[in-house]
């Protein structure tokens, strides 16, 4: 199976029947736009800022984690033993790899999709390992909690880094 994922600029610019007009006093059409649909069209100009952010967010919570496996390395082996995984001390080597380099790679922005959609299988897969009694509520919660970070890592792949990334400075 080949992926393919590519780097597209954010500046989406919407149709000219679709932008917002100047009200009667500004000039313009005078028509008037639903308030929803013109912060929307607004909100767009910052999209490239609002990726830029999400990227330190999203790898912060990445870099944390590996850091707290890597300084808490016997706990984590304890705990991964606990699961039933073989080798809980190479799947702690992995987790810590996985973490800190897919973080420091999403937080320079560099191959954001393809790094993200690793990321969304990886933490798709610990969650299914490490939060499987959904009928206890704590580990519903962190399983959802799971969930939301695979579908930000999609919005990653769907959008990438945004111009403030090194995808948006390597040559295509």
């Amino acid at each position: 199976m080949l992926i393919v994922l590519r780097e597209g600029p954010c500046n989406y610019k919407p149709p000219d029947d679709q932008r917002p007009c100047r009200f009667a006093s500004g000039g313009g059409t005078g028509r008037q736009r639903p308030f929803g649909r013109m912060l929307m069209i607004h909100l767009e100009k910052y999209c490239d800022q609002a990726a830029l952010i999400g990227r330190l967010f999203f790898a912060s919570m990445f870099l944390a984690f590996g850091y707290g496996k890597l300084t808490a390395y016997a706990g984590t082996v304890g705990y991964m033993g606990s699961l039933g995984l073989p080798a809980p001390a190479l799947f702690t080597v992995l987790a810590i790899i996985i973490e800190i380099g897919a973080g420091l790679l999403v937080l320079a922005g560099y191959k954001t999709r393809l790094v993200s959609l690793g990321l969304a299988i990886y933490v798709l897969v610990s969650a299914f390992i490490g939060h499987s009694q959904l009928g206890d509520p704590n580990q519903f919660q962190h399983f959802m909690k799971n969930m939301a970070i695979v579908g930000g890592a999609l919005a990653f792949v769907a959008f990438g880094g945004g111009t403030y990334s090194l995808d948006a400075r390597s040559p295509k």
